[in-house]
């Protein structure tokens, strides 16, 4: 997955219709969740896991370790602003070489070929 951008987009957005899902089907969970990574260097535990928060009712706990926190949504539209570059750059290097990068005609003559 580490190559695939396209893939690991469509398992974030997994992760986050079951996390919801869960939250909204348990008793007690407000509409108020976050969704969180820890960054590797600040993780107890080096494997993919994700925090689901019920937002109205964190602890002290909550503030002291913020700094941790990594937003799902915040991972998610990074990965979607690589994949569209990415797309962009292909479709760069796939322009005509007499097109500019203005999308205008680049059509030069000589002299001598107008003969």
């Amino acid at each position: 997955m580490q190559d695939n951008l396209e893939d690991a987009i469509a398992m974030l957005k997994s992760l986050r219709t079951a996390a919801m899902l869960y939250t909204r089907s348990k008793e007690g969970w407000s509409n108020n969740v976050g969704l969180f990574f820890h960054v590797y260097s600040l993780s107890s535990v080096n494997a993919l896991h994700l925090h689901l928060l019920d937002l109205d009712h964190c602890g002290p706990s909550y503030e002291q370790l913020r700094y941790r926190n990594l937003s799902l949504d915040i991972v998610l539209q990074i990965l979607l602003e690589e994949l569209a570059e990415d797309k962009d750059e292909e479709s760069q290097e796939h322009k005509p070489n007499f097109i500019s990068d203005d999308n205008s005609l680049n059509v030069t003559y000589n002299s001598s070929d107008l003969r």
